[in-house]
């Protein structure tokens, strides 16, 4: 049997809102910048068990080091 999980990417209300109304989340900011481990620790504590979290893929892997997006990163690309 196939199983669908829904939910949004970020938190578009309160946490503890959201894991009531849903069983998964993508965590956007990790476009930006690689997760903390402090932070993903923290968000697995708070949420139920059985919530699912997924990470958006890193721009360093799905951007060329020119895209505009690289301006809100912690991180700048070299230029070779």
């Amino acid at each position: 049997m196939t199983r669908t999980f829904v939910g949004c990417c970020g938190f578009p209300t309160g946490r503890k809102k959201y894991y009531t109304l849903f069983n998964v989340v993508e965590l956007q900011e990790t476009f930006y910048n690689p997760p903390d481990i402090e932070k993903l620790a923290k968000l697995r504590q708070e949420a139920p068990e059985g919530f699912i979290f997924t990470l958006k893929a890193w721009q360093a892997i799905t951007h060329p080091t020119d895209s505009p997006t690289w301006k809100k990163s912690k991180f700048k690309p070299r230029e070779d």
